[in-house]
Formats: C-alpha cells, sequence, structure tokens
C-alpha cells in the first residue's frame, strides 16, 4: 500500500497494482498530481509528478523482487 496526501490534506492510502495511469496536472493554479485509477476514481494529489511515478514504480519493483 501507498500512502499520499491528497489536495485537500486528506491521507490516501491505495494498491500501486490499482493504478492505471498518472498525470502532471494544476488544480486552481496549484501544480500536483493526477492519478487515475483502474476502477475510474480520479484523485489529485499534493505530490510532484515525477516523485508519484518515483514512489509507484518504487512500490511494484519492490513487490515483485520479494
Amino acid at each position: 500500500m501507498i500512502e499520499l496526501y491528497g489536495i485537500c490534506g486528506n491521507k490516501i492510502a491505495f494498491n500501486p497494482y490499482s493504478v492505471d495511469y498518472i498525470q502532471d496536472s494544476k488544480m486552481q493554479g496549484i501544480r500536483c498530481t493526477l492519478i487515475c485509477f483502474t476502477s475510474g476514481k480520479k484523485v489529485f494529489v499534493d505530490e510532484k509528478y515525477e516523485d508519484v511515478y518515483r514512489i509507484i514504480d518504487d512500490a511494484l519493483t519492490a513487490e515483485t523482487l520479494e
């Protein structure tokens, strides 16, 4: 599981395998990242795209190595 803070300040926990794609975005003039899940749900998180990409990639890589 990965935990990040959403743009609204709430903590969001999710399975990295449930992520369909991520994209760099802006919400009310603030740079953030949009995470889109395979379920169709979308969440804005208060992290840079590069950081979210690395976190998800690291989580997926760590699980495949175990």
